[in-house]
């Protein structure tokens, strides 16, 4: 087996971001947050991606005198509408990589006074913090993540997977395809695994049948849409999966599961593959079965791959039970709207229950009164 290539997230901490008041995380190589609606769950993933998109080159870097942090915090997540409703700012969102390197990254508010919002991103390694502001810094920015490579880690994807999106007919990609978040591009990314011939759509096809039982095979095919303008005929890609015994099914008759499972592998599978996947209700649509072999596969998958990570949600007490205790991280939010997070297996009595109770039983059993009071025990 080769050696991690990079290596995963071991903390994130967030401040004044959303429900987040004041969260720290610990992380492990498979962690599924649960918790009820509104606790913050999808937040964090919020949270983790906007932290590697930070450290990413891509082409909005040069697009805003604020550089990448400027570019970030826009739109749907404009300052003041991510920060917590009783916070002065600023918002913090920090990640641990490994002994002694954290990333810090700080966004202060406009003042009253027309002081302009300001950014603070601070490296620490082997205790040695180094600062940059931005824009003050702005140009300096392009060197001074490229000189932060244990921050980036591999490619990342948040997935917020819309079976309309997977099953929806595209024309011919006229670059190289890949998948959105939602799971639009699926049909080209699948059209060319296969024009490829490299194994890649074979692997998906496998791990989908080891969670789908009677699936067989992906295939793609092409249909007319009618005549464009200048009058000529208009074709599309539909997807559709062959199942036991030799029965086509087109994707917008398939069921939004096994949707789900497919657009999920091949996010896996196909590359740039991942080495950070965030991934929002992963058990959606599936039999509890499914469940298990799903998470069963997100395992094979890293016991290939050391320097994948997996973050996932899930309000599914069935779907917990695959999963170690240690894995589990409870989340909550108290009466005034403050999110808080422990290990499931920080339990005081999780000790006693764990040789009779698996972790979604003990989640069912227990809730999440427990996890309030100080972030020092979600360690």
């Amino acid at each position: 087996m080769e050696p991690a290539r990079f290596q995963v997230i071991d903390r994130v901490r967030f401040k004044a971001f959303k429900a987040l008041a004041d969260v720290e995380i610990p992380l492990s190589p498979l962690t599924v947050l649960v918790g009820p609606n509104g606790c913050g769950k999808t937040t964090v993933l919020e949270g983790i991606d906007l932290l590697q998109r930070l450290v990413q080159e891509g082409p909005f870097e040069t697009q805003h005198t604020s550089g990448r942090a400027g570019a970030l915090l826009r739109g749907a997540t404009a300052l003041p509408r991510i920060l917590t409703a009783d916070a002065s700012g600023p918002v913090s969102f920090e990640m641990t990589r490994g002994e002694g390197r954290t990333l810090t990254w700080e966004a202060f508010p406009a003042g009253p006074d027309g002081e302009q919002m300001r950014f603070v991103v601070t490296s620490l390694w082997d205790g040695v913090p180094e600062v940059i502001e931005l824009p003050r810094e702005c140009d300096r920015a392009h060197g001074y993540f490229r000189g932060l490579p244990w921050a980036k880690g591999g490619p990342s994807i948040r997935l917020q997977l819309d079976p309309r999106a997977l099953a929806r007919p595209r024309s011919d990609a006229r670059v190289r395809p890949r998948l959105e978040a939602d799971g639009s591009g699926l049909v080209n990314v699948i059209a060319a695994l296969a024009e490829e011939r490299s194994g890649i759509l074979e692997r998906i096809e496998a791990d989908l049948q080891k969670v789908i039982p009677n699936a067989r095979r992906v295939y793609t095919s092409r249909e007319s849409m009618g005549n464009s303008e200048d009058g000529r005929q208009r074709m599309v890609k539909r997807i559709g999966l062959m199942l036991e015994p030799g029965i086509r099914i087109p994707g917008d008759h398939l069921s939004e599961g096994t949707l789900l499972v497919l657009g999920l592998l091949t996010a896996l599978h196909a590359p740039p593959a991942p080495s950070l996947l965030l991934l929002d209700d992963f058990d959606r649509g599936l039999h509890p079965r499914a469940q298990k072999d799903l998470v069963a596969r997100f395992r094979d998958l890293l016991a290939l791959r050391p320097d994948l990570q997996i973050v996932c949600t899930t309000h599914s007490p069935y779907a917990l039970d695959y999963f170690e205790p240690d894995e589990v991280r409870v989340m909550g939010v108290n009466p005034i709207g403050h999110a808080f997070c422990r290990v499931l297996s920080s339990h005081p009595e999780w000790a006693r229950w764990a040789e009779s109770m698996k972790a979604g039983e003990f989640w069912s059993f227990v809730g999440e009164d427990w996890i309030f009071g100080s972030q020092d025990a979600a360690e």
